[in-house]
């Protein structure tokens, strides 16, 4: 989110420091002329038929399905659409440039510069939207920091050449050939930058059924479009129409300085809406809705106090920065500000669910309310406040729209709203009374230009730092939801231990704790919650993948940043620090040093969540990683289960972060933690026996729900020649990079998918992340793993979800209980090609996709987690007693046998 603030805070910087300069350098008059012509080409950028707003979103959709062909049409496909706009609206210039100069109040003697610059708009409207374009390929698939090189440079170089360039006089149409000077360095440096993500080739243009898609998203787009033209540029036009050309200047100053604060929360949206896409395209609507109310808990307290200060303080910061004989200026931007406010505090973060899931018709409806609110007001309003009256108007539209938009999300997805922090209000109020006086004070100096205005902002940041120690805590970390705990009853017994269910008939309630890290580790807790919701449950997810992180957006700067100040959490976030500096890259510090960080994270952590969460109000808690596992050591009226992914003491020594003697401390505690649970699974039924084999637990306490699946309605289809598809993380060592190398040179037809990027040196045909949807292309799936003994008795996740796109998985050979995943297609480095061979045949290939695809079905998730609903229901979760004595572990969840 940091690169993304910087990206797009130049343009608005660089503005804000040109404003000045270019008033004082033209006189208010030339410098409305100029205001005008940006406000034509704000307006013709939006009446682009809805393109220029969609391109962010299927550029990122394309982006998280690897399809970098696709991405290719839509860029060559927009640039082309843009140089016909462009060379349309240079016809209409030269025929109508002499008409709309004499319909408006120019003086005479810049009657010519204004046609000049009418005759330019073609010019400039094509590389502005070229310029977008560009932009929304690198937002989409995260590239922030090429983003904001290529933003600030373009910017920079601008800010330079007006400064040296513009003097007094006639020099409108050379600041038009400066601003597209400007748009032409984004644009080339926008698709150089992105070019990794693009691949041209024909057919160049979207195909017939992209180009429906696109064309019906950006059609409700475009209406949007339309509304926004009317609730902001049209009050531009307004004046001219009716009031000397300068009127425009004044008020696109206040406009510009309204707008400028407006976007500084909206910076967040690229990444939200990247990340939200990638939600919706993984995990469909549930996903993009938990999305939404986790952002929304933090961003509406935090806008709403953020919206007040500057709005009470635009006034008088526009007269710093401009003088007070545009006062005007100033009430401008406030009124817009008023209502600025509640439209991003209430529609920010609707905007990106509802464009994230394919439904921006519903920011057209709002938008049309908000204008017929506009239109049925100007006209009384102007008359009776003048100019101030026309924004007056706009800024009450935008509110009613605003609050009609909450209530079509309710309707569509049951989007809510949660109460604001307590102490929001008088945290509001010392912000906002911080930030006037402040600002009184600075404009008594008698100070005006760029850098008075920072000046004049100190006391803004002032009034907003005092604001956070009443609201910080409850923004960063939410609320903490506290029930009635209802104790067990006596007699609610399953076997041998508490029911965790409420015997007073109200639905029980869960809480899952995990880290979802958008891979494996993600699946697991996400299916648990989702097939409890299913059958009624109350279900709270918690994600502590970042919990001493400021932000959990991937690629942002928040995600670098300590969270919070509480010493355990800066404690906690040292330790992070600490792994990467000496257990990455170090080889003696990894071998040496990872066990007392990684026991010191789950201290950590124990400690952390025992004060935030609250396990008392569920009937039962679920931990799915060992270092968060702590939490279930609390005392706790809460039935407890740990999901344990494998064996953690093996898995740490097989990547070589443990010594021998560290190691047999680790499995000791870890074999005590093991046998102390109350509940106890495995991710997988082989890794129970192996901890029984070789730790030593005595397997009483086990409930084993076994990973699975959601087989896929539209599975995979032969081609020739046979593709491979690997998808997963490329992080850890046990992944073995160099075995998926040396089969990528034995076999070109290997596509990898995931992060984070792998190293180039390997010579992967690496493609992005992307959702598992994209295997419906290909006709195998890859497990690449190190051999150790933990894993010959193990599985990998992604092996399920190869099969549930009916692919046949090629497998290592030496890995053991391949029975219990029919489908897979053991493998080695010699005989690799021999085996994809061997099913190049299609009536060979569809028979070993019929048998992996039958193995999906049984273990689909509403199979493999039914021992969970047992356990909540109160009957028998597992044998017990009645196994025999060779069968001590009997996994429930089932084994991938026919029943």
């Amino acid at each position: 989110m940091g690169f993304s603030a910087l990206a797009q805070v130049a343009p608005l910087l660089t503005n804000l420091a040109l404003t000045p300069f270019l008033i004082r350098q033209l006189g208010l008059d030339r410098f409305g002329v100029w205001s005008l012509i940006l406000v034509f080409l704000a307006t013709l950028a939006v009446l682009d038929g809805g393109v220029g707003a969609s391109l962010a979103r299927f550029y990122a959709y394309h982006g998280a399905r690897g399809d970098r062909d696709g991405t290719g049409r839509l860029v060559v496909g927009s640039l082309t659409l843009f140089f016909g706009l462009g060379a349309l609206v240079t016809g209409l210039s030269v025929l109508l440039a002499p008409v709309v100069v004499a319909a408006l109040d120019v003086p005479p003697h810049l009657s010519q510069e204004a046609e000049q610059l009418l005759l330019a708009l073609g010019p400039l409207l094509t590389l502005a939207l070229a310029a977008h374009s560009a932009i929304a390929l690198l937002q989409a698939n995260a590239r922030f920091g090429s983003l904001a090189v290529v933003s600030g440079g373009s910017c920079l170089l601008y800010a330079v050449a007006v400064v040296t360039v513009i003097d007094s006089g006639p020099d409108l149409p050379l600041l038009a050939l400066l601003t597209t000077g400007r748009y032409l360095l984004v644009t080339v440096g926008g698709l150089s930058a992105g070019a990794r993500h693009v691949r041209i080739r024909r057919p160049l243009l979207p195909l017939p059924a992209e180009r429906r898609e696109f064309v019906g998203y950006a059609s409700r787009m475009q209406l949007s479009g339309f509304t926004v033209f009317l609730n902001g540029e049209v009050d531009a036009l307004v004046i001219a129409a009716l009031l000397p050309v300068r009127y425009v200047g004044i008020f696109a100053a206040g406009y510009q300085a309204a707008i400028a604060l407006r976007s500084l929360p909206l910076y967040a949206f690229p990444p939200i809406l990247t990340r939200m896409t990638q939600v919706y395209a993984a995990h469909e609507l549930p996903g993009a809705v938990r999305e939404f109310h986790a952002l929304q808990l933090r961003w509406l307290p935090a806008v709403l106090t953020y919206g007040a200060v500057t709005a009470a303080a635009a006034g008088l910061a526009v007269q710093v920065w401009l003088g007070p004989e545009l006062a005007l200026s100033g009430a401008v931007a406030a009124v817009l500000l008023a209502g600025y406010a509640v439209q991003v505090a209430f529609t920010g973060m609707r905007t990106c669910f509802v464009r994230a899931i394919g439904r921006p018709g519903l920011e057209t409806r709002y938008s049309w309310c908000s204008t017929a609110v506009n239109l049925a007001l100007t006209v009384p309003l102007t008359i009776a406040f003048g100019v101030v009256g026309v924004v007056l108007a706009t800024s009450v539209g935008i509110i009613a729209g605003s609050l009609y938009f909450v209530v079509l999300c309710r309707r569509l997805a049951d989007l809510r709203e949660q109460h604001l922090p307590k102490r929001w209000v008088p945290a509001t109020a010392l912000a906002v009374t911080t930030a006037v006086l402040g600002d009184v004070l600075v404009l008594q100096l008698g100070w005006h230009g760029a850098l008075p205005l920072l000046l004049a902002g100190l006391p803004v940041l002032a009034g907003l730092a005092l604001a956070w120690p009443f609201i910080g805590r409850e923004l960063i970390q939410g609320p903490r939801i506290r029930a009635e705990s209802t104790p067990a009853k006596e007699g609610d017994i399953m076997t041998g231990r508490t029911s965790p269910g409420r015997g007073d008939g109200r639905s029980r309630r869960v809480l899952i704790v995990a880290q979802l890290d958008g891979y494996a580790n993600s699946v697991k807790p996400l299916a648990i919650e989702r097939f409890l919701r299913e059958h009624g449950y109350d279900v709270d997810l918690v994600d502590t993948n970042c919990l001493a992180r400021a932000s959990t957006a991937r690629g942002s700067l928040g995600r670098m940043l300590p969270g919070s100040a509480r010493p355990g959490k800066l404690a906690l976030y040292a330790n992070d620090v600490a792994s990467k500096v000496l257990t990455r890259r170090w080889g003696f510090g990894r071998r040496h040093l990872s066990y007392y960080v990684l026991l010191t994270d789950h201290r950590l952590r124990r400690r952390i969540l025992r004060s935030e969460l609250a396990p008392d109000d569920f009937d039962l808690v679920i931990c799915e990683t060992p270092y968060d596992a702590g939490v279930l050591t609390n005392p706790t009226s809460a039935a407890t289960l740990y999901d344990c992914p494998n064996p953690w003491a093996d898995e740490v020594l097989n990547e070589g972060r443990l010594t021998a003697r560290q190691h047999r401390k680790l499995r000791d505690w870890e074999r005590d933690f093991l046998e102390g649970m109350e509940y106890l699974s495995f991710s997988w039924e082989t890794y129970g026996r192996y901890a029984q084999a070789n730790y030593g637990i005595s397997g009483d306490n086990f409930v084993q729900l076994n990973w699975g699946c959601t087989p896929s309605a539209e599975r995979a289809g032969f081609d020739r020649p046979p593709r491979v598809a690997y998808l997963g993380s490329l992080s850890g060592q046990f992944i073995n990079l160099p075995l998926l190398s040396r089969l990528s040179r034995l076999y070109p037809y290997i596509d990898v998918y995931g992060g984070p990027p792998p190293d180039p040196s390997l010579g992967l045909n690496y493609r992005g992340y992307a959702s598992a949807e994209v295997l419906r292309e290909y006709q195998f799936g890859l497990i690449t793993c190190t051999q150790d003994a933990l894993r010959e008795e193990g599985f990998s996740a992604k092996h399920l979800h190869y099969l549930a796109y009916g692919l046949p998985v090629l497998v290592p050979a030496w890995r053991r209980h391949l029975d219990l995943l029919r489908g897979s297609v053991p493998y080695t480095e010699e005989d690799f090609t021999a085996r994809i061979d061997d099913l190049s045949d299609e009536a060979r290939w569809q028979s070993a996709s019929d048998e992996a695809y039958e193995q999906a079905r049984r273990l689909d998730w509403n199979r493999t987690l039914e021992p969970l609903r047992r356990l909540l229901d109160g009957s028998p979760a597992h044998p017990g007693a009645e196994a025999l004595p060779d069968q001590r572990y009997a996994p429930s969840g089932g084994t991938g046998r026919a029943p």
